[in-house]
């Protein structure tokens, strides 16, 4: 976003991390906007044609080469590459669609992996978030807890979009552009 974008460049003398969590903070604080920390982390932490695959737990990251020829297209192997097979190009758009993190649907929605969270973790005391949950976590709970509705979408969203974030990267360090986009249509 514009305002994590400009919170990063304001604190240029801080590691990457640590500014991240910094510009975090501020939104939450000062903005009183429960955000997470991934746009503050790509602003901070990206570098040019990169992807980064974010653990927002630990703050642990790992830069991503989109079709294994290093990512920046700039170098003999993927000029080589480029000539010899097409190369799919990712385009992003900005939609010009406005959020206002702090009185729309997010911290609702915030709230609402919280609760979820609070019911799978009476299923298997080891879940501190969603991340940490299966579907076979969900299926339980469904059954036992009663999860349903809007909490049960919001759980199954989180969980299964996980394991595609995962998959997504592997399968664009490979080139493996049919499950990239059997992955991105499923995402959304």
């Amino acid at each position: 976003s514009a305002s994590a974008a400009a919170e990063a460049a304001m604190s240029q003398k801080e590691i990457k991390m640590e500014r991240a969590v910094r510009c975090q903070r501020a939104e939450n604080t000062f903005c009183n906007v429960p955000c997470g920390i991934m746009d503050q982390f790509v602003s901070s932490a990206g570098s040019s044609g990169r992807l980064l695959l974010i653990d927002c737990r630990s703050l642990d990251f790992r830069e991503v080469s989109v079709g294994g020829g290093g990512g920046h297209g700039d170098d003999e192997t993927t000029t080589k590459n480029n000539e010899e097979e097409e190369t799919p190009v990712l385009v992003v758009a900005n939609s010009c669609v406005t959020h206002d993190l702090g009185a729309g649907e997010y911290p609702v929605r915030v709230r609402q992996c919280k609760e979820a969270t609070d019911i799978l973790a009476r299923v298997n005391p080891n879940i501190r978030t969603l991340r940490d949950a299966t579907v076979e976590d969900i299926d339980n709970a469904v059954t036992s807890q009663g999860l349903e509705g809007v909490l049960l979408r919001r759980a199954r969203h989180v969980v299964t979009e996980n394991a595609r974030t995962v998959a997504t990267a592997t399968a664009l360090e490979g080139g493996d552009w049919n499950t990239v986009g059997k992955l991105m249509n499923e995402s959304h």
